[in-house]
């Protein structure tokens, strides 16, 4: 149902808008209901009548695919004393190749920050987002001098870091690490056949 503008009008008996003024009243409480418990405390279920008007959730459309008008630049201006969170899509190169929409914070100050990126991937080897873009990824393996460790998933721009260690003292314990790239590293243990633990950081 549609909400209906300019009622009651000048001159109008209440009994002729009626049905107008309830109508918009429905809407309203529907309105308020899709994020915030509504005014009748009927959305969502089993709501409190002292919860009216708190999030039950938080859904951010996504600015890059929502059309024209307000949505467009996609990214807003903001305030100059407010924070912005808003969604649009980012497009992963190849061979990532992906699009995703993704979270992202302006500060007061104009300062932008990605809030949310690839999926975590909580295993053995695995993979986290850090507010900001940040990317940490880790793993174990069994290398050999000069062999390389790839990861799972690349960076989609940088790899910045890596730390290696051996996984126990039964290995060797002393290695490097050598040619950082958004796909992987090669790892220089003293010996073949080392078990290693690594932490990358990147974007």
């Amino acid at each position: 149902m549609t909400f209906l503008t300019l009622i009651p009008q000048p001159g109008d008996y209440l009994a002729q808008s009626q049905k107008d003024l309830l109508a918009n009243n429905g809407q309203l409480n529907a309105v308020e209901g899709v994020n915030h418990v509504s005014f009748d405390n009927t959305i969502p279920n089993l709501s409190q009548a002292v919860d009216r008007g708190k999030h039950h959730m938080v859904e951010v459309i996504n600015r890059s695919t929502a059309g024209t008008g307000p949505f467009v630049p996609l990214d807003p201006a903001g305030s100059a004393t407010e924070l912005t969170f808003y969604a649009k899509d980012r497009v992963y190169a190849a061979p990532i190749g992906i699009t995703e929409t993704t979270l992202y914070l302006k500060k007061a100050n104009g300062n932008l920050f990605q809030m949310s990126g690839l999926d975590p991937v909580a295993a053995q080897i695995g993979q986290s987002f850090l507010p900001g873009g940040i990317i940490l990824k880790w793993g174990l393996a069994t290398v050999d001098i000069g062999g390389v460790i790839t990861f799972a998933q690349r960076f989609p721009s940088n790899c910045f870091s890596v730390t290696c260690t051996p996984h126990s003292a039964t290995t060797a314990r002393a290695l490097s690490i050598w040619a950082l790239a958004a796909t992987g590293f090669q790892v220089y243990p003293s010996n073949n056949g080392t078990v290693v633990t690594w932490i990358a950081i990147g974007n």
